[in-house]
């Protein structure tokens, strides 16, 4: 696996194995390790790919939870009948934001030269920071982890190499649209100063690390994000050596099924019931209703 925005070679191909979780567990818990028993082997006959079986359930959890969602919201003016719809669109996409790193999670899981860790939280230190702030290179630059503290930064992903013992920080983004400068540079600042200390607060929770990197995942690769510190679809699959992909693409299109088979049905009898005014007006020219 490369490293992104280090600019450190990676590290020697034969260090010892070393990154037990503390707290090892499916999705909700701040880790992600799946024993040998557990791990699906593609090709075998009669597999069952445990994987889309989870993809397959998170679909129908954001469906059922945006639609619970959308009947709890008060009508809207402008919208009026069409609320509802609107209502669940709008909770689908957030909710498929929120849970892209799940999906990779699980994916990434699933190879046994990777450990990964769910909504690490990381110090953000005064010093990191003055690095960051300053633009000075922070290439090759390790700071203690628990010295002038000024807050926390919660990591979508933390994947370690267990070969290389090499850990890549990430923030995942749904990217569909560009956003402006300032937001893009708000969240690349938070991931480099985290980036800067996140050696030694890994290894201070036993996990053995030798380089770090950290950088964002594009879904879609339309976020505006700096280049060198971005792995959009296109490279997302070759950046860990793990198919993933195809995973997130069959997220979105379980999630496309059930909102059709759910909403057809009201927006159809939305539809037969709404006359367009120049229908009505070529049918009643005498303005007669």
């Amino acid at each position: 696996m490369p490293s992104l925005s280090s600019g450190a070679p990676r590290p020697s191909q034969n260090r010892t194995r070393n990154a037990s979780a503390t707290n090892a567990g499916f999705p909700g818990l701040n880790s992600v390790h799946l024993t040998e028993h557990h791990r699906h082997r593609p090709g075998a006959a009669g597999d069952v790919d445990p994987i889309a079986t989870y993809i397959d359930r998170l679909a129908d959890t954001i469906v059922a939870n945006a639609l619970a969602a959308a009947d709890a919201t008060e009508m809207d003016a402008t919208l009026g009948d069409l609320s509802r719809l609107g209502s669940a669109l709008r909770s689908t996409i957030i909710r498929v934001g929120q849970s892209i790193p799940d999906v990779i999670a699980q994916a990434l899981a699933h190879d046994d030269r990777l450990f990964v860790l769910r909504e690490y939280q990381l110090p953000l230190t005064r010093p990191a920071a003055e690095i960051v702030d300053n633009n000075r290179s922070s290439s090759g630059v390790e700071l203690a982890h628990d010295r002038y503290p000024m807050g926390s930064y919660r990591a979508d992903l933390v994947v370690i190499d267990n070969e290389t013992q090499h850990a890549t920080v990430i923030e995942c983004r749904r990217g569909s649209v560009a956003l402006s400068t300032p937001k893009c540079g708000a969240t690349v600042r938070l991931l480099r100063i985290a980036g800067l200390t996140a050696r030694r607060a890994l290894e201070a929770d036993s996990y053995r690390i030798s380089t770090v990197s950290c950088g964002i995942i594009d879904r879609y690769g339309n976020g505006g994000y700096a280049t060198l510190m971005t792995v959009g679809p296109d490279r997302l699959d070759d950046f860990f050596g793990v198919p993933i992909v195809a995973y997130l693409d069959r997220l979105d299109e379980q999630i496309r099924q059930k909102l059709i088979h759910s909403l057809m049905p009201a927006l159809s009898a939305l539809a037969a019931g709404f006359v367009p005014a120049s229908i009505e007006e070529s049918n009643n020219p005498h303005g007669r209703r």
